[in-house]
């Protein structure tokens, strides 16, 4: 394999991740099991490993994933919040742990599966809270941690330093997680998809008494800034003292290496019977001493590692398959399997990503089928139980034409994908997943634009693109199912209100392919929306990180007529063109304000963006 190949190679598994991240990040809508984004991940890894030389600075195996949601003020983290890297077999760990001395003492912990917090003490009173976010910003949710019983809002006992940072896990009981669910279903919202989003969903919660009602739990794992004002060079002394100023640990041991093995396969074994999720355990070097010697990547320390669980399998039987209609129009079978519970999650559904796929698996209606779960809602079948099939089964074939409009299914010669060719204008999938696309909480977080609601108004012919929300009476609205006059004028409200979140924000919506948060605020620091209509792909690629295959896809989406016309009538409404400028610093002479911090609260003219801008 030349080394074009080979660059081609980490290209395509870049740009798959950052996708997957962006579908969980931005869109909060995993669409590809844990299992898979590890193993795609690996593959990158090991490329990486074999040419060093084709490493980017910007790879997604050296940077933090994770992204700041709206309605939060950023904090930067005093000392970044990195990721762990991670090993998934005895073989992985062995690798990983060969130059270290067997009788090395690391602690041993449980690897929680929730939302990694970060508080901060002033002479021991609770003053931050914030989430990890990419590393380096977080979201400040301070507010929802005074609410968490287990978090001391003043430290007990003594010996604390004057600023000290604990970090660690917000997590939900998984006894509490299915009563929770049924009373979102009763409230008319979707359900939780596991334990971790209902810990991640309370905790980024508006309003702390919403957060109070969720029966949240945190465990530290490590402590930040004021670590070295303690005179302990151990990390489990160290979390002892947690214990004495008011936190509840999980689990912590100090082991010797030779002995790690034996403690895994131990803790996975009681993992069921535990009050929380967990998904592996968290290896780490005990020395305090030791850690500093061996430093850290830009991802991840070299002194600690995750070792993942297997994914948690089930047999079970494919009810039928269907042909799912996406928002870009591409077709991914999906299977209809017998309700099955795995890791306290009831599944109903399972991606089996695209043809090859089948064809690989040779999945057929009416197999049996070994699904596996690793850590989210949307299972993956890993392979059929062909022994178990008592009788022939016809294959699954991809229909010829959409299900939801009987347009034309096509594939393109260089893709695996199989597209709907009726477009937003005709099918109903498209129209309805554009929709909730231009709504979503990363995109412009219309509060009350759910899946029933855009369900309803694409159905009862109401809306056909995001243009028609602002041509929807409150009579309309009110009509629809479970709806009514309230939050009809709530959602008039939330409509107007995204015309105010920034021009990032509203390029996100729009739904261009490949375009996350990253690069679309790359490309509102140079181009208005108008500007990049008309952008060449020299212009496009000579942006940072906008490759040949990025500026078309954004070139070709640019060019259609019904795009064009789309972004046109939403900028007519008033919605921005361009990035809105800082206003210029004035200089007073004096720093009587350096080092304040200003609350941006109350009804605002603008986004908060704009006037932390400002500020």
């Amino acid at each position: 394999m030349t080394d074009a190949d080979i660059k081609k190679n980490m290209e395509t598994l870049t740009n798959w991740i950052r996708q997957q991240d962006y579908q969980y990040y931005v869109l909060d809508n995993p669409i590809v099991p844990d299992s898979l984004y590890d193993l795609k991940m690996r593959e990158l890894k090991a490329l990486e490993a074999a040419h060093p030389e084709l490493v980017s600075p910007d790879s997604p195996t050296q940077v933090v994933a994770g992204k700041i949601a709206s309605g939060f003020r950023p904090v930067t983290h005093a000392l970044p919040m990195q990721s762990l890297d991670n090993v998934f077999s005895l073989e992985e760990f062995k690798k990983w742990a060969k130059d270290f001395d067997p009788d090395l003492e690391f602690s041993a912990e449980f690897k929680y599966d929730g939302l990694s917090l970060s508080i901060v003490y002033q002479e021991g009173k609770l003053v931050q809270a914030a989430t990890r976010g990419d590393g380096q910003t977080g979201e400040d949710v301070t507010h929802n941690a005074l609410v968490i019983g287990s978090i001391p809002k003043q430290l007990t006992g003594t010996g604390w330093p004057s600023t000290l940072e604990v970090r660690g896990e917000v997590v939900f009981p998984k006894a509490s997680f299915a009563k929770a669910n049924l009373q979102r279903i009763a409230d008319g919202k979707e359900p939780f998809a596991n334990p971790r989003n209902a810990a991640a969903g309370s905790l980024r919660q508006l309003d702390p008494n919403e957060t109070r009602k969720r029966p949240l739990a945190f465990f530290p794992w490590d402590i930040g800034v004021g670590r070295e004002q303690l005179t302990s060079n151990s990390h489990c002394e160290l979390m002892s003292k947690l214990v004495e100023w008011g936190f509840i640990l999980g689990e912590y041991q100090a082991l010797p290496l030779k002995d790690l093995p034996e403690q895994y396969d131990l803790i996975m074994k009681v993992r069921d019977s535990l009050e929380f999720d967990i998904d592996g355990i968290v290896l780490k070097v005990d020395s305090l001493k030791k850690r500093a010697e061996m430093g850290s990547t830009s991802r991840a320390p070299r002194w600690a590692i995750a070792w993942k669980f297997p994914a948690q399998q089930k047999l079970t039987t494919v009810e039928s398959i269907e042909a799912s209609v996406g928002r870009t129009g591409v077709i991914t079978p999906v299977a209809n399997i017998t309700p099955t519970e795995i890791g306290g999650v009831t599944v109903t559904r399972a991606t089996i990503h695209n043809m090859d796929e089948i064809d690989r698996l040779d999945v057929r209606e009416g197999d049996q089928v070994w699904l596996q779960r690793a850590g989210d809602v949307i299972p993956d079948i890993v392979k059929v139980a062909t022994e178990l099939r008592t009788k022939p089964l016809p294959k699954w074939t991809m229909p010829a034409t959409c299900p939801c409009c009987g347009s034309p299914v096509v594939r393109a010669p260089d893709e695996v994908a199989y597209r709907c060719t009726g477009g937003v204008l005709k099918c109903s999938a498209q129209k309805k997943g554009m929709i909730l696309h231009f709504g979503a909480r990363k995109a412009l977080d219309i509060q009350g634009l759910g899946d029933k609601v855009v369900d309803a108004l694409v159905d009862a012919g109401y809306v056909n693109t995001p243009v028609d929300l602002y041509h929807l009476t409150v009579d309309q609205i009110a009509d629809l199912p479970r709806q009514g006059k309230k939050k009809a004028e709530k959602l008039q409200e939330e409509l107007e209100k995204a015309k105010t979140k920034g021009v990032r924000r509203f390029l996100i919506a729009l739904g261009l392919p490949e375009l996350g948060n990253h690069l679309s605020k790359i490309i509102v620091e140079k181009y208005s929306i108008r500007e990049l209509l008309d952008c060449s792909l020299e212009q496009l690629t000579d942006l940072p990180d906008i490759g040949p295959k990025t500026a078309e896809a954004i070139q070709n989406w640019a060019q259609d007529s019904v795009n064009r016309k789309l972004v046109m009538d939403l900028l007519a409404l008033g919605f921005p063109d361009r990035e809105t400028q800082p206003a210029p610093a004035v200089s007073t002479g004096s720093a009587a304000l350096a080092g304040s911090t200003f609350v941006i609260t109350g009804t605002l003219s603008q986004s908060r963006e704009v006037f932390q801008a400002r500020i």
